[in-house]
C-alpha cells in the first residue's frame, strides 16, 4: 500500500499564494517623473507648410530621442505588463491659422500631426524600439485643431491676414520612470506609522508623533504604494489607512493637509486623479475597489503544487519552457527532452524541474546528487530526457541540455 505525504496548507500560505497567482504582489510601477523633467518643443510652420526639410527634421528627431532615452528602461519593463499600463507620456499639439476653408485647415492640421508622430516614432527607432510600441506612447491632441473663429458672414477668410501664432505645433514629453516601495519597504512604512501612533490622543494629552506619521507617509511613491499600505494596515488590525490617519491626526489640521497633498501628488504621478480630501476634521481617502478574482481548478492546482514545493523542498523553478530561453545547447549540442516531454513533466510534477547545460567534466551521478530531488535516479533522468537514450548508460554529452526532477520522493511503502 502506498501512502502519500500530507501537506498542510495554512490560511497564511493560501493568502500569499493567491496574491502571487493573481498578480497582487506589491511591486514598483511606471510613473511620471517630476515636473522639472518636462520637455516642450515648439515648432512654427509657414502658411500651408506641413513639414520641414531633412536637416531640421533630423535635428528634431535627435532632440526627441535624447528626451525619451531615460524612459526606455521603464518602457521595456512594462510594455507587456497586464497589471501596470504604460502612460502615454508624449503629447502632440498642432494648430492652423484662420485662412482657408474648414476642410483645408483640418487637412493641414492632420498632415502636421502625422509629421510630428512620424518624428516620435523615428526617435524611438534610434534605440531599436518597434514602431507599434512607440505609437502606444503618443497622444495626438486635437485641442488646437480649430483655428480662431472669425465672422465669415462679415470677413473674407482669404483676405484676412493669417495669425502666425496659430500655426504653432508642440511636442510635450513628460518622462516616465519605475518606482514603488515593494513588500518589505511597505512593511517598514506601516511599522513607522504604528510606532508613531498612540491610543492617547486628546486635546489635553497627546502622545502621537505627528512628524513621524507625516515622514512615513512621505516615503510612499506611487498609487500602488497607497493601496498596498492600506491593505497592510488592515492586516495589522489597525483599520484602513483613512481611519488610522483620522484617529491619529484628529487635532492636527496642518499634518492632515500635508498628508492629503502628498497622497494626491503620488496618485497623479501614477495617472490617477485626486484621491484625498479634507472633510471637516477628517481626511477622506478614496481607493479603487479591486475586481473579484475567480480561482479556477487550474489555479488551485498551481497553488497546491507551490505549497508542496515550498514545504518539502523549499523552492520552485520557472516553467521548463521559460528556462529554455536562457539555457540553450552549445553548437552541435541539443535539448535532450522533447516539447511533448516538457509538457508531460509539467503536468506530472509542476514546477519542480531544473533545466541544465552539461559542462566539461560533469558526471551524471554527481549531478543527480547535487541538483536532483530524492525521487531522481538514472532511470527517472532517462525518462525525462527522451531524446538522449545514451543517458540510460550514464552517458551525458558536453553542450547538451538536460532536465532534472527536483521534487522529493513523497511516497512511503506500507
Amino acid at each position: 500500500m502506498i501512502m502519500k505525504k500530507v501537506i498542510k496548507l495554512t490560511e497564511s500560505n493560501l493568502i500569499k499564494l493567491v496574491k502571487k497567482l493573481t498578480n497582487e504582489a506589491m511591486a514598483p510601477e511606471p510613473v511620471f517623473t517630476p515636473k522639472s523633467d518636462f520637455f516642450v518643443g515648439g515648432l512654427f510652420f509657414k502658411e500651408g507648410e506641413t513639414s520641414f526639410n531633412t536637416s531640421i527634421t533630423n535635428q528634431i528627431i535627435n532632440d526627441v530621442a535624447n528626451k525619451v532615452k531615460s524612459s526606455i528602461p521603464t518602457i521595456q519593463k512594462f510594455h507587456k505588463d497586464s497589471k501596470f499600463k504604460l502612460p502615454q507620456f508624449i503629447k502632440l499639439y498642432v494648430g492652423t491659422s484662420s485662412t482657408g476653408s474648414f476642410d483645408r485647415n483640418k487637412k493641414i492640421a492632420q498632415s502636421r500631426m502625422n509629421y510630428l508622430t512620424d518624428i516620435c516614432v523615428k526617435a524611438f527607432q534610434k534605440y531599436g524600439i518597434r514602431a507599434d510600441v512607440a505609437y502606444k506612447l503618443v497622444v495626438q491632441s486635437y485641442d488646437e485643431y480649430t483655428p480662431s473663429k472669425i465672422d465669415r458672414d462679415f470677413y473674407d477668410p482669404s483676405k484676412v491676414n493669417p495669425n502666425s501664432a496659430e500655426r504653432t505645433a508642440y511636442i510635450v514629453i513628460e518622462p516616465i520612470t519605475t518606482t514603488g516601495r515593494g513588500t518589505e519597504n511597505i512593511g517598514d512604512v506601516s511599522g513607522s506609522l504604528i510606532d508613531s501612533s498612540s491610543y492617547v490622543n486628546t486635546v489635553f494629552f497627546d502622545l502621537v508623533d505627528e512628524e513621524g506619521i507625516l515622514n512615513a507617509i512621505k516615503r510612499l511613491q506611487t498609487y500602488s504604494d497607497i493601496t498596498d499600505l492600506n491593505k497592510t494596515m488592515i492586516n495589522a488590525r489597525r483599520g484602513d489607512l483613512q481611519s488610522f490617519l483620522n484617529s491619529q491626526l484628529s487635532d492636527d489640521p496642518e499634518e492632515r493637509r500635508m498628508v492629503a497633498n502628498h497622497l494626491n501628488s503620488i496618485a497623479k504621478r501614477s495617472g490617477k486623479g485626486s484621491i484625498a480630501n479634507i472633510v471637516g476634521d477628517n481626511i477622506s481617502i478614496i481607493i479603487e475597489n479591486k475586481k473579484v478574482i475567480k480561482l479556477t481548478e487550474s489555479d488551485l492546482k498551481k497553488i497546491i503544487e507551490k505549497v508542496i514545493s515550498e514545504q518539502t523542498f523549499g523552492y520552485e523553478y520557472p516553467p521548463i519552457e521559460q528556462q529554455m530561453k536562457k539555457v540553450k545547447p552549445d553548437a552541435g549540442g541539443k535539448y535532450c527532452f522533447s516539447p511533448q516531454m516538457a509538457q508531460r513533466l509539467k503536468r506530472e510534477s509542476g514546477l519542480a524541474h531544473l533545466v541544465y547545460k552539461v559542462k566539461q567534466g560533469d558526471v551524471l551521478s554527481k549531478l543527480i546528487q547535487k541538483n536532483g530531488g530524492l525521487a531522481n535516479s538514472i532511470h527517472s533522468i532517462e525518462y525525462g530526457n527522451d531524446l538522449c537514450p545514451e543517458i540510460k548508460k550514464g552517458i551525458i554529452k558536453t553542450g547538451n541540455v538536460i532536465v532534472f526532477n527536483t521534487s522529493p520522493d513523497t511516497s512511503t511503502n506500507m
